[in-house]
């Protein structure tokens, strides 16, 4: 049985600590589940347009990828600390994860931020 991880990710931040951490972080764990004979299921990550020939609309590439997911990881490290603006998350990453939510429901998602993670399972068991 396949499971699905969309990955919501962001450029804004340093790789080492932000996109490339977390990236290697779920490569890390899906290929160490793998090696357990125990657990029936096949974890598949995904993220953006990757793997999408052509020119596809961005948006609804990614909403359908979302749809297909069972969890929905995002980064939602605040970007923009220095200066006097309103401390906020990268946008497109909120706005993936408002889809998430209303499509996943309440569970399905794992956050990250820089300095905190949390999570909620949804219909899947790991």
């Amino acid at each position: 049985m396949d499971c699905t991880i969309f990955y919501s990710w962001q450029s804004d931040l340093p790789n080492p600590t932000n996109r490339g951490f977390i990236g290697d972080a779920l490569n890390k764990t899906i290929k160490n589940i793998r090696k357990d004979d125990s657990i029936k299921v096949e974890l598949v990550l995904d993220r953006d347009t990757q793997n999408v020939g052509g020119a596809p609309n961005i948006v609804k590439t990614i909403f359908k990828k979302i749809e297909q997911a069972e969890i929905f990881v995002c980064d939602v490290s605040i970007f923009n600390k220095d200066g006097n603006s309103r401390l906020t998350p990268n946008p497109n990453v909120l706005f993936e994860l408002g889809y998430a939510m209303k499509t996943l429901g309440e569970g399905g998602q794992i956050y990250y931020g820089y300095e905190y993670c949390f999570w909620y399972s949804r219909k899947t068991t790991i």
